[in-house]
């Protein structure tokens, strides 16, 4: 089989963490990557969550050098492509950097180290706190303002007009040009996979599952729901992925690619069960 760096797995930051420290395994996630032609997908939201743990980057790099990895486009960058695109679906690629070219350029291996414990990185975590903890604000304050049923819950059935709320407002400030041009009652908010999958995420967990927000790392969790309608295997802590297996059995054509929680470690011999 030809490998395409075309095709891309999402795993969570814990679980990349979690598998950098296991060498023992590093062969068998090579080993499955390369049969299933699947490049594990490396984005800003890692690399900012990861830049603060300093005492992993070594074993991290290794693994990322020995495995097919890459760095993905930017939440911005794939987000612009949507608009682009519209009103069809996004079909440019993910990729931005297979990491292995490291290998190949003068000095590679050492920019790769300084990338993961960068300022600019560690910056951009309290960045993501920042955004984190304003979102939530923003998220609670539309909750006042959505109205639930006739039964007084809110039901799965108004999801898609709170995702295209959120989409509207998420547009409306990062491409004020698009909504200008565009109706609101007529936007096709699924056209923009990277903020609907977010927005029903909020929905499914604040909404339909009435939980309060807790602490910053409950929003950052969400952000990597922003590019996974373009991945082709995910891989998220337990209660992401049953969220988003909730989500996918109403939106297949949105969320696609199969959804797993740390069972999936257990069951490809990365990880021994208790």
């Amino acid at each position: 089989m030809k490998f395409t760096y075309s095709r891309f797995a999402y795993f969570d930051t814990n679980i990349i963490s979690y598998l950098a420290k296991e060498k023992n395994v590093w062969s068998k996630l090579r080993d499955f990557l390369f049969e299933n032609n699947l490049t594990l997908a490396i984005s800003g939201i890692h690399l900012a969550e990861l830049s603060n743990v300093r005492r992993n980057h070594d074993d991290l790099k290794e693994m990322l050098l020995s495995i097919p990895s890459a760095l993905v486009k930017n939440v911005d960058v794939v987000i612009s492509e949507e608009i682009g695109a519209y009103p069809d679906d996004r079909d440019a690629d993910l990729l931005y950097y297979p990491i292995q070219y490291a290998l190949l350029q003068e000095n590679g291996i050492r920019e790769l180290e300084e990338q993961l414990g960068s300022y600019n990185l560690r910056k951009a975590r309290v960045e993501l706190d920042k955004q984190a903890n304003s979102m939530a604000v923003q998220i609670m304050k539309l909750k006042q303002n959505f109205p639930t049923s006739k039964s007084g819950k809110y039901i799965r059935e108004q999801g898609s007009q709170y995702s295209k709320e959120i989409v509207w407002q998420w547009l409306s400030k990062s491409h004020p040009e698009f909504t200008k041009n565009t109706q609101k009652e007529q936007l096709d908010a699924t056209r923009f996979k990277t903020v609907w999958v977010f927005s029903q995420m909020c929905f499914y967990r604040y909404y339909l599952n009435n939980r309060t927000f807790s602490k910053t790392s409950d929003f950052g969790d969400l952000h990597h729901c922003l590019l996974l309608s373009y991945c082709d295997l995910i891989v998220m802590e337990r209660d992401l992925a049953n969220l988003l297996k909730q989500i996918q059995k109403r939106n297949n054509q949105v969320l696609q690619a199969p959804i797993h929680d740390i069972d999936f470690l257990y069951q490809q011999g990365w990880k021994q069960k208790p």
